[in-house]
């Protein structure tokens, strides 16, 4: 994966938007010591402004830095401006991720993170898509089941889809 400048994972299921955010923590992270590049900001005040700042300061002691905020539907639109003004003149040398959640991320973050980087869906798909979703995530899993105990698992899951991964994982 080619590091984006900024990334928003968003979902509506609180348990695939925390797997999609590690997931894409560390392959940004990749082989890099998290302790040297990875700043979570998730616990701060002002986060998005922190971000911003941070990702505009050459790093010291590493190359680049990994600036993570968790639930960033929590700041409104007056919060993000910081980090909106951030992402018109990015520097290559930072990576912000922002997980969704919290409440409505801002319409003008959002849009802002289309132009400069990458809107990751972390949510369950609908219908049809579901069922693929489920059987496609049984057969990678290290349980082997029959097509028709799979279509029985997802019935049984139904809206709550996310409940398949900690099944796959005991």
């Amino acid at each position: 994966m080619s590091a984006e400048v900024i990334y928003l994972i968003k979902g509506d299921d609180p348990i695939l938007l925390a797997q999609e955010l590690n997931l894409t923590i560390d392959e940004v992270v990749g082989p890099d010591d998290p302790a040297l590049i990875l700043e979570d900001l998730t616990l701060h005040d002002e986060a998005p402004a922190a971000a911003a700042e941070s990702a505009a300061t050459p790093s010291f002691l590493a190359p680049r830095r990994v600036i993570v905020i968790r639930e960033v539907g929590r700041f409104n639109a007056a919060a993000v401006a910081p980090l909106i003004e951030y992402l018109e003149t990015p520097v290559d040398t930072a990576t912000i991720i922002l997980g969704g959640g919290g409440g409505t991320v801002p319409a003008p973050l959002v849009k802002a993170i289309q132009k400069a980087g990458r809107v990751v869906d972390a949510g369950t798909p609908r219908g049809k898509a579901r069922t693929s979703w489920v059987l496609d995530n049984l057969k990678a899993g290290p349980v082997k089941v029959e097509t028709a105990a799979a279509k029985r698992i997802e019935q049984h899951l139904g809206e709550f889809s996310a409940r398949l991964e900690p099944l796959l994982n005991i």
